[in-house]
């Protein structure tokens, strides 16, 4: 087996817009600089390429023109290559909405300097080996969709005093897969699920930055050397955050840093404690599944809109509401889904944002000997959430109209029937 890591600095210029925070808010800092960062590894002639970036959600064009740069440039089919960015919500300005745009002179650089992560992780393959290990962070991410004493079920209800519970699960779990030359630690893929917004909310703060990831890249250099390249992968988050609903605390521009220390932690004891990764050969497999949306006609948006004047949040949810509503839509949706094989690990790739349900139901379908899970990959299709979230006492944020939340209730279990059946057909 090879394997090599590259990371490109895509800092872009102050001044861009700040995509995710609901309100207009443009770059003034630099806290923590942005990457893209990607591993690629060969075994037999065949290759598993993936690429992260510091972004809070990928735009309309980056997988199809980062796989085919790469393929002109190594070889590399696009098949093999994922895709994905690790959703920090003061990352690089490649999406643009109703509030601010992205920034067009910025995003013909972003797209290459991906594209070129790849590209010179391909030029420095080198014969390595490969463990894998699984540890668990309990303590610092939360399901955000929580119960009323009421019975009600709603988003984002830390610091209210008629909390019940949490509504839904969590994945504790902290895969990492590390690459060695004889002794010397390469690089890592760490793979975590929890929202990257962890941060003051807007316009408090206003720099770039990558988050917990960033501290995370931080501290495993100081443990293994400035030339080692941790790539964060976002599991499953798309109701999972850093917030302790029950301690009412006020998160301070410190917390992010306690994030990242702590996962950074883990990390390390998961490093010291993982095995060799048995099998050999790389293999991957991508296919597209389409997906109905949810209809939305001129009754079913009357009915959304009383709905969400009435609820909580309502000057944002009717926001998304009438900019969703006001946009041609396509009946269906083609989503990307895809499972790379490096040994015996089985690496499943999911676009969007999923529910935490979704990740936890693929590793219990699994069948080698590890796997992970990584969301916001190979394209965007906003928030996944499981069918419960429509039950008639819930009134979630993720189950809301908007551009980022319109897949029919069934998608994220049809996902994950088809993510099972591909990696039996890549395994056989």
């Amino acid at each position: 087996m090879r394997a090599a890591f590259y990371e490109c600095d895509i800092t872009p210029p102050l001044g861009c817009y700040l995509f995710g925070q609901g309100v207009p808010l443009y770059a003034t800092d630099v806290q923590d600089r942005l990457y893209a960062k990607a591993l690629v590894v060969e075994d037999e002639g065949k290759y598993a390429a993936i690429v992260c970036a510091d972004v809070t959600c990928q735009n309309d064009e980056l997988h199809d023109f980062v796989t085919a740069r790469v393929q002109e440039y190594t070889g590399i089919p696009g098949e093999n290559v994922c895709v994905c960015v690790n959703h920090t919500h003061w990352g690089a300005p490649v999406k643009g909405d109703s509030i601010g745009e992205r920034d067009e002179a910025y995003v013909d650089v972003f797209n290459r300097l991906v594209a070129d992560a790849v590209i010179l992780a391909y030029k420095r393959l080198e014969d390595a080996s490969a463990t894998f290990g699984v540890g668990k962070l309990e303590g610092i991410s939360f399901n955000r969709n929580h119960i009323l004493k009421d019975g009600r079920v709603i988003t984002w209800g830390q610091r209210r005093d008629d909390l019940e519970g949490f509504f839904g699960t969590k994945d504790d779990d902290v895969c990492v897969m590390t690459f060695y030359a004889g002794e010397k630690p390469l690089g890592a893929i760490v793979n975590f699920s929890c929202h990257q917004a962890c941060l003051p909310s807007a316009p408090a703060f206003s720099a770039y930055t990558g988050d917990f990831s960033s501290i995370l890249s931080k501290e495993l250099k100081k443990i293994y050397g400035e030339d080692f390249v941790s790539v964060f992968v976002t599991g499953p988050q798309g109701d999972i955050n850093h917030i302790d609903p029950f301690l009412k605390t006020k998160y301070d521009g410190e917390h992010y840093r306690i994030m990242g220390r702590k996962l950074a932690a883990e990390a390390q004891k998961t490093i010291a404690d993982a095995k060799p990764i048995r099998g050999r050969g790389v293999e991957a497999r991508k296919e597209t599944i389409a997906l109905p949306r949810r209809p939305l006609n001129e009754e079913i948006f009357r009915k959304c809109a009383e709905q969400y004047l009435n609820g909580y949040n309502s000057v944002l949810r009717l926001n998304n509401l009438v900019t969703y509503y006001a946009k041609p839509k396509s009946e269906q949706v083609d989503l990307t889904l895809q499972v790379l094989r490096i040994g015996g690990v089985h690496i499943y790739t999911m676009p969007g944002e999923p529910y935490s349900r979704f990740g936890l139901d693929v590793k219990a379908g699994d069948a080698s000997e590890g796997c992970m899970v990584i969301a916001l990959a190979n394209g965007h299709t906003g928030y996944i959430p499981t069918p419960d979230c429509w039950a008639p006492n819930c009134d979630i944020y993720e189950a809301s109209f908007s551009e980022g939340t319109y897949l029919i209730p069934e998608a994220g279990d049809r996902m994950v029937e088809r993510l099972l059946e591909m990696a039996e057909k890549l395994d056989q």
